[in-house]
């Protein structure tokens, strides 16, 4: 059952949830962002504000008193309602900076999802954050969609060429994550391959004999798993 708003935020709660399914947030997730954004429109009237009066003072009061997945939450995960208040003219300046370019979104996205729906530690997320944005760099310019399995490999060789064995797990790991949210999120097409390509395909001259064979192995086996879903793999 759909819980209904009260308190002044409430004449745009529908607006706020077509928002969400603008930005492409899953039902799920949406209703976390609206639940949350419940909270805040109680915890306005019980102060006994409009929400013309709405500030970063009284969102981080408010932040400060519940839980996101076990965690305290942060006004970045407002910024999207306090985006669309301003937008509809309740909210006359930007309370919350919300990421510009489409990678810093994508990311933000990406984290939120880390949060919402795996529930790991920051630490975790910041480490996975990095990756993805290194990985996003490198292929700027780039859909998702438009990405093969070569090219992952390409990536996974280029920054294991002197990068300790845990390391090379941490990026494998990272960047396994994130490509699994964006199959997940219908970023990128699934494309399920009827049989595992052959290591053979990815253990060749490409991979430097300088990297250990340990490193070399984490290369591999992202690069058959990339293979299973993106084209550019062996057939």
């Amino acid at each position: 059952m759909t819980m209904v708003m009260v308190g002044p935020l409430a004449p745009w709660a529908s607006g706020m949830a077509e928002r969400l399914t603008t930005l492409g947030y899953t039902p799920r997730v949406a209703e976390l962002h609206m639940r949350l954004a419940r909270g805040l429109s109680r915890f306005l009237q019980q102060c006994g504000v409009t929400a013309e009066e709405l500030s970063l003072e009284l969102i981080s009061r408010f932040l400060g008193t519940v839980r996101w997945s076990g965690r305290r939450p942060t006004p970045k995960m407002l910024a999207w309602m306090v985006d669309y208040l301003r937008d509809v003219g309740v909210a006359q300046e930007p309370i919350v900076r919300q990421p510009r370019s489409e990678q810093q979104l994508l990311v933000a996205r990406y984290r939120e999802y880390l949060t919402v729906e795996h529930g790991l530690e920051p630490c975790t997320i910041a480490n996975y954050g990095r990756v993805v944005t290194l990985f996003l760099t490198v292929h700027a310019g780039r859909g998702l969609d438009e990405l093969t399995a070569a090219d992952i490999s390409r990536f996974m060789t280029s920054q294991c060429q002197q990068i300790s064995v845990r390391a090379a797990e941490r990026l494998a790991t990272g960047l396994r994550s994130f490509l699994g949210f964006a199959l997940v999120e219908g970023l990128i097409n699934m494309r399920v391959r009827s049989r595992r390509p052959s290591h053979r395909v990815w253990s060749g001259a490409s991979i430097r004999a300088s990297t250990s064979a340990a490193v070399r192995n984490v290369t591999i086996r992202l690069s058959n798993w990339a293979a299973l879903f993106f084209p550019g793999g062996a057939s």
